[in-house]
């Protein structure tokens, strides 16, 4: 409940609802609780309080890495990088999304490979590194594309009509872009839909 309102954004009833949930959890049972600091870390982030985000978000990290839980880790560290890209704070958020990435492919999640793919793809454009971005997010697409995640593949084919644009190729970026609107249409994605019409 706590997600869907924080996906709704009624981001107060999420944490509310997070908080309840936590207090409910026994100390010994760190695998919960993990993830339930991870989702109030999101909640804050999503509310623009990076500070209290990233408490909870080094709270979640601790507690995946003493039960060993590497999913959890990943997305706790991935979580930090996309923090640090909103703060402006690009290098810290590439370290750190590199080092989620380096993780999921070390463990085999493909399909959490392509989402920190992209995650770091989006800090490189904001670098200017338009280049290296649009390989990055053709390694997701290639990457989606053998695992057939047609929201995978929508989320790259977007991501590369935009980097494409900002290096002032209209045509390969216009062929992306009416494909991912297509199947973000399909699939019934409708932030992505929305994304890619913006």
């Amino acid at each position: 409940l706590a997600r869907i309102n924080r996906l709704r954004g009624t981001y107060s009833r999420a944490l509310e609802l997070a908080r309840q949930v936590l207090a409910l959890i026994p100390s010994k049972d760190r695998a919960q609780r993990a993830e339930v600091y991870l989702e109030i870390a999101k909640i804050y982030w999503y509310r623009g309080e990076y500070r209290r985000a990233l408490d909870a978000e080094q709270r979640s990290l601790a507690l995946a890495r003493q039960i060993g839980n590497t999913f959890l880790e990943i997305q706790a560290i991935s979580l930090e990088g996309l923090i640090a890209r909103n703060q402006g704070a690009l290098k810290r958020a590439e370290r750190k999304l590199r080092q989620a990435l380096q993780m999921a492919r070390t463990t085999g999640r493909r399909a959490e490979e392509a989402i920190q793919l992209n995650n770091l793809g989006i800090a490189l454009r904001e670098q200017g590194r338009l280049e290296e971005a649009t390989r990055i997010f053709e390694q997701a697409l290639v990457i989606d594309r053998e695992l057939d995640s047609q929201e995978g593949i929508a989320f790259d084919m977007r991501n590369l009509a935009i980097t494409l644009l900002r290096q002032g190729k209209m045509k390969e970026s216009g062929d992306f872009l009416r494909q991912a609107l297509a199947l973000s249409q399909k699939i019934q994605n409708k932030f992505n839909e929305l994304e890619s019409v913006y």
